[in-house]
Formats: structure tokens, sequence, C-alpha cells
């Protein structure tokens, strides 16, 4: 980075997309864990003369839509009837990985005599904003995705917008400019820049940048922002922090986030099932001016007995949509492939 350039930044992703990165996360479980949905590591030489590399943002783990047939009495049953490898099998076998990577720790905690509460959060519809504070770099990471720029200051931003990689840095950019807006707003209602740095250092918070009528998704959002969702500790292995954990920060600041709502404290894998169930059919015929894209649900683990001293970790998430969404997204692709193929042909469809 021109602007540091002691720090060598390296943003690591999967190589696939689509069809072919569902293949591999849900095939290689250590891939899915720990190639996140967003990783950034940062090279440098610390005041002792040895070079560090430091985790300086970390993503969620990708995770899976809840289908109707996760939700089948004795689902947590099925198998795979036969080992041929032929295309309905294929089909099969990716539903059933994905049911084991959404339910599969549930079902085991709850066998093992936890409690698991499942919490139901807004889903935002927009772009992936990710945002870490390293106190060890001294620099805020602004991150879409899969890149990620370093800077203190508004006036740093300069140097990606005037330099030869400037598109790459585009969408970083606005995610950077938007928290830089909220900060102002942060100093504004009293509270102290340098505290929250120390509440969310070597924390990477995670939202969904929206309003940007140049980066218009399914729903209208009047003013550009980040509304945020969760957040994830940059050196641990768990999937993300507790529910509980991330509203207090968004709360305490003023930091925009999406509703949350306790559905239950279970003991039993039926009685959670019936209760996502429930959830399926009522947010499904929710319409986009209520709930929005659709939901996340946090499976969270909590102890039965006060006296066993193992923390209360989030399992699993899934995604239960809107079926408007779910149209709309579908009629968005299917007009976007053939405005694609027109333009290929030599018709200019964008007009």
């Amino acid at each position: 980075y021109e602007l540091y350039p002691n720090y060598s930044v390296f943003d690591v992703k999967l190589n696939a997309r689509g069809f072919g990165e569902d293949e591999i996360y849900l095939g290689y479980i250590d891939i899915l864990k720990n190639i996140r949905r967003g990783n950034t590591f940062v090279k440098y030489q610390a005041k002792d003369g040895k070079t560090k590399t430091i985790v300086a943002r970390k993503g969620m783990i990708k995770f899976y839509d809840i289908f109707r047939e996760m939700l089948e009495a004795d689902s947590e049953h099925r198998k795979l009837s036969d080992s041929s490898t032929n295309k309905k099998n294929e089909k099969v076998r990716m539903s059933l990985s994905t049911m084991n990577i959404v339910l599969g720790s549930v079902y085991k905690s709850l066998q093992d005599g936890y409690r698991v509460e499942v919490v139901k959060t807004l889903k935002a519809n927009g772009e992936n904003a990710q945002i870490s504070y390293s106190s060890e770099l001294g620099v805020w990471v602004f991150s879409s995705k899969n890149v990620a720029i370093l800077a203190k200051t508004p006036s740093e931003l300069d140097s990606y917008r005037e330099s030869d990689n400037s598109m790459r840095y585009s969408f970083s950019l606005l995610i950077a400019e938007a928290w830089f807006r909220k900060l102002e707003d942060i100093v504004a209602s009293g509270h102290d820049i340098e505290e929250l740095k120390k509440d969310i250092d070597g924390k990477n918070l995670i939202g969904e940048y929206v309003g940007n009528p140049e980066h218009k998704h399914l729903i209208f959002y009047p003013e550009i922002k980040i509304i945020f969702y969760t957040m994830v500790d940059n050196n641990s292995e768990i999937t993300c922090m507790l529910p509980e954990e991330s509203l207090s920060v968004f709360k305490k600041y003023g930091i925009e986030c999406v509703t949350y709502e306790s559905l239950g404290v279970f003991t039993d894998f039926a009685e959670l099932r019936n209760c996502l169930r429930d959830q399926y059919v009522k947010i499904s015929a929710e319409s986009i001016a209520v709930g929005e894209e659709g939901y996340v649900i946090y499976f969270v683990r909590r102890q039965a007995d006060p006296e066993v001293q193992k923390p209360d970790i989030v399992l699993s998430l899934g995604k239960l949509k809107t079926l408007e969404y779910r149209f709309y997204r579908k009629l968005r692709e299917k007009l976007a492939g053939v405005i694609a193929k027109l333009n290929k042909a030599g018709h200019n469809a964008n007009k």
C-alpha cells in the first residue's frame, strides 16, 4: 500500500462462485470454517524488528437457506439412499450437507443436554460491508466482501481514489465514507471514539451498505448508510459473537442495526423444528415491505447447568426469505442473463 508502505495486505477468498463455491464449502468443512466471507491478513514489522502477521478482518462463515425439507418430521434421520454419483444423488447429497451445516450442531447440542435459543434478525438487502479496528496497526480496516483498505482518517481515502487501482477499491471506499460519517454522528451524540475503538478492537463489524441509488437492490432505502447485524472476533474460531454482545455495542454507540427477536429456548429438537416450520410459513407470506429480504436465524447454545463453565456460543445460522423477495430476485437474475446475451450478440439492451 502506498499509504502504508510497511504493511503488506492480503485479501483471501475462495476461487469459485455459485454452484462451484457451494460444492467446495459443503464438501470440506474446514474450508467453510476458515475461508470466511471476508478474510484480510496484514504482514508488518513490529517494534522489536520481527515480522508479524495478524488477522485484520474475519467475515462470517457462509450460511445457507433453511429449506422446507429440513423441517419435515424425522429430517434428522435422512440419509443418501445409494452412493452413485448421478446428478440427482449429487443434489440430494448437497441438500443433506446443507442441512447438516445448519442443523447438525443444533441437534447434537440438544442431544448432549444443552439448551438452544433461536434468535431471529431482519436481513437487510444491500452490499456486504465490513469494518474492523486494529490497535496493533493503528488503523481502520474497511472492506466489501473481498477487498480491504486501511485508513486512519477520511483524508487518507484520497490515496485510494487517486490510485491506479481505484476501481478495485471503489466499493470499500463507499463503505469507509459511510463509516466516517457515522463516526461524526457518534461524536456529536457525546460518545468517545477512543472508547469505541477499545470496545471493538480486533473485532469485525458486519452489515449491509444500503441506500446508494447507483447500487440499487430490491429493497428501497431513503438514505445511504450501513445497517449492521453482527460482530466477529478476528482471533476466534467461533462463527460470530453472541447476538446480545453485538447488540450491546450497537446500542451503546447508536449504531444502526437490524431488529432482534428471540423465538424461544428449546431442549427438544422436534419442538425447535416446529418453531422453524411456523416461521417458514409466516415469513414466506410476508411482503417485501414488511419482511424485506427475509430473516437470519441464529442458533445459540445456552447452558442447561449453571455449574458447567462452558461458554454460550453461536452454533450456526440459516436464512428464511420472503417468497416475494425470492420471486423478484429470480426475475432479476433471468433479466440480467437475457440482457447479457443480447449485448454479447451486438444489441445494446441497456437502452
